[in-house]
């Protein structure tokens, strides 16, 4: 009678005070169905060194109620990124394949798109006309650029590495980085404009090394972020313009600027993280770039140092970060509009979180 009767209360603390933190497990990611217990979905992709990742649900408290582990391999480590409501992850080498992992937060459904090619995959690129990549780099640091709808790679450069890969004006641009060099000189990004067959129009250069990520603006404009702090725009002629950007109100010695990820927050706005480099200390902090009236304003976000951007969900209007507070992972959510801090979901570990879905939206 006494174990029955503990084991009674155990079910109702269980499913009326903490929910349960119920589990599955998965070797295929496509099989991934939410439970929809918690209010946001946590994505934890598989380190390299292990065996398994997981999607956790969680509640706005950051209570996690239902954890799914995955082994399946796709599930790693990657460059993400958003096309018309959709997330993509081109997760190189980690994963072993040559496939891009897709996500839909209408469906909370992953899928596996081919890529039609025998590289792996560093970056991803859809403009609703075409999809393309960017190949890892090789053991002779050579790599191509594939538009995986056409069936086509290209080889880009005996002297430079394909850096990125976009579309302006229904032309096909892909930037390319000297493969010798770790710093600015001349001539070390090489900016090629291809057609749609991927046959070079023109190319031009530039001399400032480029960080790794890059933006490309609804009105057809690529942005490059310079370790110098110069922001570039290119457009589909090739004209560039440099904005040199005033980071002396912020430090006073500066070696490097890291323009670290960036997400879109209405046609005219992104939000980026920057890292500021000095040689005693780094400075870190989240930063609002207005492209407008011909020019980039920057704003600082208050109370976002050491924040690493994630992924802006645009049904929810909400925007969310990563960090690290005493040991562990938290998630703060912002609200796309304001910045201004919505909610902090604060997990018993520091498991590194790469996407989050809200799903009670």
């Amino acid at each position: 009678m006494n174990r029955f009767f503990h084991l009674t209360w155990w079910v109702v603390i269980c499913l009326f005070i903490t929910g349960c933190n119920q589990t599955s497990k998965l070797e295929d990611v496509t099989k991934f169905s939410t439970e929809k217990k918690g209010d946001y979905l946590l994505f934890h992709l598989i380190n390299p060194l292990k065996k398994e990742g997981y999607i956790i649900e969680v509640q706005d408290s950051g209570n996690v109620v239902y954890k799914h582990s995955i082994t399946d391999k796709h599930f790693s480590p990657s460059d993400v990124f958003q096309y018309n409501g959709k997330f993509y992850f081109a997760s190189g080498a980690y994963s072993n394949d040559t496939k891009v992992m897709k996500y839909n937060p209408a469906s909370q459904k992953v899928t596996l798109i081919k890529t039609n090619q025998n590289k792996f995959i560093e970056k991803y690129y859809n403009d609703g006309d075409s999809e393309y990549i960017v190949s890892v780099i090789d053991n002779n640091s050579r790599n191509e650029v594939c538009d995986i709808k056409l069936k086509k790679c290209l080889q880009f450069s005996n002297d430079y590495m394909a850096h990125d890969v976009t579309t302006l004006d229904n032309h096909v641009i892909v930037v390319g980085v000297d493969k010798n060099a770790t710093g600015n000189k001349e001539k070390v990004v090489l900016i090629k404009k291809l057609n749609k067959n991927l046959e070079t129009i023109e190319e031009t250069y530039i001399d400032f090394y480029p960080n790794y990520f890059t933006y490309t603006s609804p009105d057809q404009k690529l942005y490059l972020f310079m370790f110098n702090g110069d922001i570039v725009e290119i457009d589909s002629n090739l004209n560039i313009h440099t904005y040199s950007m005033e980071l002396t109100d912020i430090a006073n010695n500066i070696t490097n600027v890291k323009y670290n990820k960036n997400v879109s927050l209405d046609k005219d706005s992104i939000l980026v993280n920057v890292e500021i480099q000095e040689p005693e200390k780094n400075i870190n902090f989240l930063a609002k770039l207005s492209f407008k009236n011909g020019g980039i304003q920057m704003n600082i976000v208050e109370d976002s140092e050491n924040e690493d951007i994630l992924n802006v969900d645009s049904k929810s209007n909400e925007v969310f970060t990563r960090s690290y507070v005493d040991g562990k992972t938290v998630i703060t959510i912002r609200d796309t509009k304001t910045l201004k801090v919505k909610n902090k979901l604060k997990l018993e570990n520091k498991d590194p979180i790469y996407f989050v879905d809200n799903i009670k939206k």
